[in-house]
């Protein structure tokens, strides 16, 4: 008995310590890196370009044609390294 409630205490502390982690180093002021396809119209069948946005907002880098037909390919949460 004493050793499961030593065990329990153990898993608490240690779920507090991973949760204030994520807190202390979590998301951005904008959350999120984001790479995004650009497409020639409203139909999304012709890819024409690429682009990503980094934490803070900012565009990391754009190749081909920006246009405002896009899709999130990926979405990945910043700070947490």
């Amino acid at each position: 008995m004493k050793r499961n409630t030593f065990l329990a205490t153990g898993v608490f502390f240690a779920s507090l310590i991973a949760a204030s982690v994520t807190y202390a180093y979590g998301p951005g002021p904008y959350g999120y890196i984001q790479e995004y396809t650009y497409y020639s119209d409203a139909t999304y069948s012709t890819a024409v370009g690429h682009g990503a946005t980094g934490c803070t907002g900012g565009i990391i880098f754009t190749s081909g044609k920006v246009t405002q037909h896009k899709v999130i390919d990926s979405t990945e949460p910043c700070g947490l390294w």
